[in-house]
């Protein structure tokens, strides 16, 4: 059973009477290694798999002693509200430290309760003088969720200090053209090369290509698990599954996309490195110290030069291999990210050194696919958003210019071809009505719209991908219309060239339809 992290709502405090000893034993819910007393929360609890500790650490240390313990309790309300991931509320409380470290060294530790709109202008003066803009802006939403969250405590100010305008509003930008958040095509052709390159770390590789081809979150590859490839229905797929925590509603336990992988070309290559990466994680389980970290498949061991501990790129190098294997994190991941970059001299057009994040992967991904037709339903099923507000406000970097330019081409290849209208059942099944009754006659059969019959619907979980099924018995009426189809995806393979996983998908579908049509006249002849 789910156990979901605690939602004390009545922590929160709405008047003077507030129970302190009650905050203290939020933090029993979240970790099982720290105490209110001590300067460093270990929030093991929340930890996900493959993610390292420092994630969901949170840090007191270089807080003023005056004022430590309040910062302690507005970090308990935080994680007692679920006001965000831990690792958001580690950065808030840090962010509020910063603002205590002022006051300590410029108003001789005024207590909170004595805080007036003044202090808080002049702390504006102090981060205009120190900080960039960005991290003005986080450092002063911190200051107001601290003053707004903590604000019916006796030790804090009667009256808000915040100032009534936002001194650091974020600057709008033009969301639809906003492109910085994607790695340049220029870019995405030397990586995607590069990362096939042996010499490069399995896990490195399998990781970059699992998120080059399925739109996900560096958090979620980390904490995929030893069987995450599952069996499939349809012959010759595989099931991968990839836990997912972002909008599971803060349970503990993730939630599992499925995404079905063709074992051919593309799908084929990804398949072999997933289990080439499962051979390698059975094989150091021993190995592994903490339990939290056993079944994980991300698990590698580190070949380093005498003088380096980072894996280096040359194998043809004597290399020594730590005995104790390394679970492999979200820092890990981006540090190889960057290191592969640089050794292998990736540059944009401009001839500028260029290195990429995980999450523009993600951003290339889901864009990709908007790009090339799929609609917002088909891609918030696949990255498993609950809603599709988030990815046209935060993923969908689209030129319209280039839209239009690939939009033009899918609708000229489709409407060039002389599709048959006629796709309703007509009650002829291979030129037998004998032969429908009798499949129909079955319980477990049923009518697939205008294409044909499955004589097996009960045990199929896709009624939908049937193309290839060998229960699916097609319409011999509607040969014109599978014909049709194959010219269609054979244009689409050409206009997928470049793109060999959308390319793989579209043979994939000629195959499909072009044995459904030698099914039909082998039936003729």
């Amino acid at each position: 059973m789910k156990t979901q992290s605690s939602n004390i709502t009545d922590m929160h405090p709405n008047h003077k009477e507030i129970d302190v000893s009650k905050l203290k034993k939020v933090l029993q819910v979240y970790s099982s290694l720290s105490e209110f007393k001590d300067n460093t929360w270990y929030l093991n609890i929340v930890q996900k798999p493959g993610s390292s500790l420092t994630n969901t650490t949170l840090y007191f240390s270089k807080c003023p002693s005056s004022y430590r313990s309040m910062i302690k309790n507005f970090a308990i309300i935080l994680l007692a509200e679920k006001y965000a991931s831990a690792r958001t509320i580690s950065s808030v409380v840090f962010e509020t430290i910063t603002f205590c470290k002022y006051l300590e060294n410029f108003h001789s530790s005024i207590k909170l309760s004595k805080v007036k709109k003044n202090h808080v202008a002049e702390y504006i003066s102090f981060l205009d003088k120190k900080y960039a803009y960005e991290t003005k802006i986080k450092l002063y939403r911190s200051l107001r969720v601290f003053f707004k969250t903590m604000r019916d405590f006796e030790e804090m100010p009667s009256n808000s200090p915040l100032l009534v305008i936002n001194p650091y509003p974020r600057l709008r930008k033009n969301i639809v053209n906003n492109t910085e958040k994607m790695i340049p095509e220029y870019v995405t052709n030397q990586v995607d090369q590069i990362f096939r390159n042996e010499k490069i770390p399995l896990h490195v590789r399998l990781a970059y290509w699992i998120l080059r081809s399925i739109p996900s979150r560096i958090s979620e590859i980390t904490g995929m698990q030893l069987d995450c490839i599952l069996p499939a229905l349809r012959p010759n797929c595989a099931i991968l599954k990839i836990p997912t925590w972002k909008q599971n509603g803060g349970y503990l336990e993730p939630e599992n996309r499925l995404i079905e992988i063709k074992n051919e070309g593309h799908g084929a290559y990804l398949l072999s490195l997933l289990k080439q990466q499962q051979y390698i994680a059975k094989e150091y389980q021993e190995a592994i110290r903490k339990v939290e970290d056993k079944d994980l498949l991300f698990i590698y061991k580190v070949e380093y030069m005498e003088k380096s501990n980072t894996f280096h790129l040359d194998k043809s190098t004597q290399l020594i291999q730590r005995k104790t294997p390394i679970v492999c994190t979200e820092r890990n991941l981006t540090l190889h990210f960057n290191k592969v970059c640089k050794d292998y001299d990736v540059k944009t057009e401009d001839n500028i050194s260029y290195k990429f994040s995980s999450h523009q992967l993600r951003h290339n991904g889901i864009t990709d696919r908007i790009y090339f037709g799929f609609n917002l339903d088909d891609v918030r099923e696949m990255t498993n958003h609950k809603g599709s507000e988030m990815l046209v406000r935060n993923y969908i970097h689209i030129n319209n210019e280039e839209l239009q330019k690939k939009q033009d081409k899918i609708y000229e290849i489709t409407n060039d071809l002389q599709v048959s209208q006629n796709v309703f059942f007509k009650g002829n099944i291979l030129k037998s009505v004998d032969q429908e009754q009798r499949v129909l006659k079955s319980p477990r059969a049923g009518r697939l719209g205008g294409i044909g019959i499955c004589s097996d619907m009960l045990g199929c979980s896709n009624p939908s991908e049937c193309l290839q099924c060998l229960n699916f018995m097609p319409d011999s009426t509607q040969q014109e219309y599978f014909e049709a189809q194959i010219e269609l995806w054979s244009k689409k393979a050409h206009l997928f060239c470049r793109n060999p996983i959308w390319k793989d998908h579209a043979i994939n579908n000629i195959n499909a339809y072009q044995n459904i049509v030698n099914k039909i006249k082998m039936r003729e002849n």
